[in-house]
């Protein structure tokens, strides 16, 4: 373990270096390149000020890409710094990058971009600007027909109905909004996505007072 963390601090070092060679020569799609891998490996050894410096930096030398890089090239950093940010617990700087990712999702037509982006930034907004959080829900559930994603579709549909018990009122259609969206979870295959809707049954459970059941589903 501890000779994996020295091989993840030196490839970020190597990032770093790599960064600051472009940077100098002028390359600046690697620079960006690499300072955003850099700030992933530092986010990934909780270094948060340190990936925020690096994306930061790059999001400085956006403007010295083509016009016709700049946009994507800035959807991409600011969903990264986004999480960055959430993952120190600081939710005001997250929601404000997610909400213009959906907006500049928006005006290139990337639904799947936006309605993930509002998401986030319906999250984010729970924590510091509440009545901001449904009417943002509400902008990504609206978003569904178009949704080409069977999966997308059942998660956002699951997000808000959690989301929408815990704020306003209970819902069976929430609770099978859930069941719904870890079965569509499991034939993709995202573990990461079955993890949160599976913890998410248990609360369903738990206002059932299924308190058994709700041990068998959090175990699993």
């Amino acid at each position: 373990e501890r000779g994996e963390i020295i091989y993840r601090d030196r490839v970020g070092e190597i990032a770093s270096e790599l960064a600051m060679h472009f940077e100098q020569g002028r390359d600046y799609r690697k620079a960006i390149k690499y300072l955003a891998q850099s700030a992933d490996i530092d986010s990934r050894r909780y270094a948060g000020r340190e990936a925020l410096e690096n994306l930061e930096q790059a999001l400085k030398l956006i403007k010295r890409l083509p016009e016709s890089e700049q946009q994507s090239t800035r959807m991409a950093l600011l969903e990264q710094r986004g999480m960055v940010r959430r993952a120190m617990g600081e939710m005001t700087g997250p929601a404000a990058d997610f909400m213009e990712l959906a907006s500049l999702a928006r005006e290139c037509e990337q639904v799947e971009t936006e309605a993930k982006a509002l998401l986030h930034a319906a999250s984010a907004f729970s924590w510091v600007e509440r009545q901001r959080c449904p009417e943002t829900f509400e902008r990504a559930v609206a978003l569904i027909p178009r949704l080409q994603s069977e999966l997308l579709k059942a998660h956002v549909r699951a997000y808000w109905g959690y989301w929408y018990s815990r704020f306003l009122s209970w819902r069976e259609e929430d609770e099978q909004a859930c069941e719904r969206a870890i079965e569509a979870t499991k034939q993709a295959g995202d573990r990461a996505l079955l993890s949160m809707h599976v913890a998410r049954q248990t609360y369903y459970l738990c206002l059932r007072s299924e308190y058994e059941s709700a041990c068998r589903v959090a175990e699993e």
